[in-house]
């Protein structure tokens, strides 16, 4: 018998260095979006040069000990950022009636991107140091995905630089936990640049945009370097919700900046 097409016996005993399948069969949930832990990449640079494979290592091994800035990738905001201009035009106008012309897919998709453009918006303000804790800040537990508000940053700070913690920003909305003080006042900012105050979100249909905090930059991890014929191959781990872009945004030079 198989598993959607899938013989059993064929992946029973599959193994490597790292791995051996003891037993399949089907689980009894569905995996659903977002059941993942995260995601490994193995990417290849083409047209390196001498001395590349050095930096490339050099630049990996700095975004493991400090981490990745956590910005959303430009796949998220559509073509030329039509999806952010959508999501902008319904928070600006009626959103139910937005609603009763689009796809419950497609206008979930065009207000997620306008969450995550004031996301990237406070990321890129508080990028020379996302290491950094401040008075007020909501700090993101990696390992649990909790968040806890920092009155004493100093008494943080060395959880900070051991990745444990980072500081969080915005996925606006009412469910979501404002921070106080400096970051608070960022965080607004973000959202006055692109006309929005914190309360845009509130009253969506199908209970959208509810609102979350998530971590300014994420640990990188199993970062590997490697000449291959075509050139350079990186490899590493990111949690889920991350992007690959991101890592290559800050080891390669002629990148372009995907935030609007």
């Amino acid at each position: 018998m198989s598993i959607d097409g899938v013989d059993p016996a064929a992946c029973e005993g599959l193994e490597s260095e790292t791995f051996r399948v003891l037993r399949v069969a089907r689980h009894g949930n569905k995996l659903r979006l977002g059941h993942l832990r995260g995601n490994r990449f193995r990417i290849t640079l083409r047209g390196t040069r001498p001395g590349d494979i050095e930096l490339a290592r050099a630049g990996l091994a700095e975004l493991e000990r400090i981490g990745v800035p956590n910005y959303f990738g430009e796949q998220r905001f559509g073509k030329r950022g039509a999806n952010l201009q959508k999501g902008l035009d319904v928070l600006a106008g009626n959103p139910r009636a937005f609603a009763r012309r689009m796809p419950r897919r497609v206008f979930g998709l065009v207000v997620s991107a306008v969450q995550s453009e004031v996301f990237n918006r406070v990321v890129a303000a508080r990028r020379e140091a996302l290491d950094r804790l401040l008075v007020g800040d909501l700090a993101f537990l990696h390992s649990k995905g909790a968040v806890f508000a920092v009155r004493d940053p100093a008494a943080e700070q060395e959880r900070a630089d051991r990745l444990e913690i980072s500081p969080s920003g915005p996925m606006p909305g009412p469910k979501m936990t404002l921070p106080e003080g400096e970051p608070q006042v960022i965080e607004a900012a973000a959202l006055a640049a692109l006309g929005l105050e914190v309360d845009a979100f509130a009253g969506l249909p199908y209970g959208m945009a509810r609102g979350e905090r998530r971590p300014l930059r994420v640990p990188l991890t199993d970062a590997g370097v490697r000449e291959v014929e075509a050139g350079i191959e990186l490899s590493f781990g990111l949690p889920r919700g991350s992007y690959a872009t991101s890592a290559l945004r800050e080891l390669l030079v002629d990148t372009i900046w995907f935030a609007n």
